[in-house]
């Protein structure tokens, strides 16, 4: 998952279990590439939902 914050380009980190500023423009683009690829939804809705 990619976020768009204020303070800049946020990606969820599995091995830290959270969120991570990613600052490389070229592994942003690599990541949004594989992300096509594999058919993942763009869309500026959050996708998840409610636990429960």
């Amino acid at each position: 998952m990619i976020w768009n914050a204020p303070t800049g380009v946020t990606v969820f980190d599995r091995d830290l279990n959270g969120p991570l500023l990613l600052d490389d423009e070229s592994a942003l683009g690599e990541m949004l590439r594989r992300m096509r690829e594999a058919g993942v939804p763009e869309s500026d809705e959050y996708p998840g939902r409610p636990c429960g």
